[in-house]
């Protein structure tokens, strides 16, 4: 899904589900003052309507911040899957991180989809169809599947090639086994540790960073909460006075 198309089809989605949440508002707030004159149930019915809104509207902007914060970190946004590898290399994976491609990201716009690495001791810096990395420091290694056909499922991928590639120096490594790469790789003093590619995106795409800046996004929210919190009770609360004193007044 591209970035552009996921914005909208979050919009749509949002604005489809707080127009019902804007009426059910609407009614839970003149509930709640049911006991109250009409001016108090009116004013709590737009508070539970305006509730619904204002909460889609902040949630559209943390998306919005947070793709752009994804962009900013090379990590893509909605299902164009991405992680920034080591010395300018990317790893991306359209809609599911199952089959993904390798590539310096000076060449991501000739390099993806390009087949590149069918011919084994080329020199080609992209890898198409990965199923499995692993990175360790300028080294990368991995498996592809020569020709996938992507209406099998993912348990019937099988690899048939295996690589190990220098990202510093390009300097790549073409082996026919995972037997054989582990015996290049640990002459390079690597050791071969090779994880699928959704563990992998699951390993590289969340840092301790994504969890502070969401964090701090969500502050604004609850303090909004908070505050609508204080004021519907202060609202209640002198309407309660105003009672009293109507009371005393009637009385006297």
């Amino acid at each position: 899904m591209e970035p552009l198309f996921a914005l909208k089809f979050y919009i749509v989605a949002i604005a489809l589900a707080t127009l019902p949440c804007m009426l059910a508002g609407r009614l839970l707030g003149r509930f709640f003052a049911r006991h109250y004159r009409r001016r108090v149930r009116r004013r709590f019915g737009r508070f539970g309507a305006l509730i619904p809104a204002g909460t889609a509207i902040y949630v559209l902007l943390w998306i919005i911040a947070m793709a752009l914060f994804g962009a900013a970190t090379g990590r893509g946004f909605g299902d164009d899957l991405e992680i920034p590898l080591n010395n300018g290399f990317q790893w991306s994976a359209p809609d599911t991180p199952g089959v993904a491609s390798v590539f310096d990201k000076k060449d991501r716009n000739v390099s993806r989809g390009q087949g590149l690495n069918s011919i084994p001791g080329s020199d080609s810096t992209t890898f198409d169809n990965v199923l499995s990395l692993q990175q360790s420091g300028d080294w990368l290694a991995g498996s592809y599947l020569e020709g996938l056909d992507p209406t099998l499922d993912n348990p019937h991928w099988k690899p048939d090639h295996w690589f190990l590639f220098n990202t510093r120096t390009h300097r790549r490594f073409d082996a026919g086994s995972e037997a054989e790469l582990q015996q290049i790789a640990a002459q390079r003093g690597v050791v071969l540790h090779l994880e699928s590619s959704p563990n992998f995106y699951d390993d590289y795409r969340y840092r301790w960073y994504d969890i502070a800046v969401s964090s701090l996004l969500c502050l604004p929210g609850i303090l909004m909460l908070f505050w609508i919190y204080k004021k519907a009770r202060q609202l209640l609360r002198n309407e309660r006075e105003a009672a009293r004193l109507r009371s005393s007044m009637r009385r006297g």
